[in-house]
């Protein structure tokens, strides 16, 4: 594994702190990736950071950065489980997850994490359910009126904008974005094998 150094410059360049009084930390475990790598301390130095390294298996030293992961965690699990789906998706989750967390509102922020970040307050009127079947109109020209024109599949996630979705196709076993759709939420929790 090779530190993210490119990515690190630019979110540090971007968001990283200013104020030059003010205090500025880094956390990370001792793995070899992070903590070890002269490239990620020389780079977290040049900003003016100071790197803190946590004791060995013990994660709870970075709660602040280890919370989040912990309810994502369990927010996957939950994902996964209750649409049935193998942990070949657990990245469509993870993603899913993460996009309905910072639409929840956060007791400290008194807001969501999405309007601290934005300014804006989120709609969450399109939210769907993780694992929820659609059909999915086949996108270009057919070329007789009575070819088959959907595909069904199963919803996975918003891409990059909400009005995208990220579906697995049932009928190619790909991973694939749509515009046009319907959702079925009514059959999420019916038994289909009957």
């Amino acid at each position: 594994k090779e530190p993210p150094i490119e990515t690190l410059t630019l979110f540090l360049q971007k968001y990283g702190i200013k104020e030059e009084d003010k205090p500025r930390y880094i956390r990370t475990d001792q793995g070899g990736e992070l903590a070890r790598s002269s490239t990620f301390r020389d780079t977290v130095a040049k900003f003016g950071y100071t790197l803190e390294t946590t004791g060995a298996d013990n994660s709870s030293q970075n709660g602040r950065g280890e919370r989040p992961h912990r309810t994502l965690a369990n927010m996957v699990r939950c994902l996964l489980y209750s649409s049935s789906l193998g942990s070949e998706f657990w990245s469509d989750a993870l993603l899913y997850a993460t996009y309905i967390y910072n639409r929840t509102y956060h007791e400290k922020l008194h807001k969501t994490p999405f309007e601290a970040w934005t300014g804006r307050r989120p709609s969450i009127s399109h939210i769907r359910t993780f694992g929820t079947p659609v059909v999915v109109k086949e996108p270009g020209n057919r070329t007789t009126k009575i070819d088959p024109h959907i595909y069904q599949g199963i919803f996975l996630r918003f891409s990059g904008t909400k009005k995208n979705i990220v579906y697995y196709d049932l009928h190619s076993g790909r991973v694939k974005i749509a515009t046009h759709k319907r959702h079925d939420e009514f059959q999420y929790s019916s038994n289909t094998s009957n």
